[in-house]
């Protein structure tokens, strides 16, 4: 299902919401989105899938304003509504899905 705010989608839930197992956050780094191949991959991994074992966690891409598929005007070094963006992230894993955030993981400046 897809969760929007302002009708712009902001994450796509693929799963059930198993609560007890943690959530990672991760952030794209300069010029780039949530779905770079890199993250993906990464959140491929975290989540238990690829093989290989995995973490077993819940894992939450997202695209900072003005990137990707988010709304809003890109600005460059907008660290303040970059951090408030990931407030915003970490609050809907925590409230809206109601899992425990254990790590954020960045890239590059993410």
């Amino acid at each position: 299902r897809e969760e929007e705010e302002g009708g712009s989608p902001i994450a796509t839930v693929r799963s059930a919401i198993d609560r007890a197992r943690p959530a990672v956050v991760i952030c794209h780094g300069h010029g780039s989105w949530r779905n770079q191949m890199l993250l993906a991959n990464l959140a491929s991994k975290l989540a238990g899938g690829g093989g290989g074992g995995g973490g077993g966690c819940h894992v939450l891409r997202f695209d900072f304003r003005g990137n990707g598929h988010s709304s809003g005007p890109w600005s460059f070094a907008g660290y303040d509504g970059e951090s408030r963006d990931l407030e915003t992230a970490i609050a809907f894993v925590r409230v809206g899905l109601g899992c425990r955030v254990t790590c954020v993981v960045g890239h590059s400046k993410g």
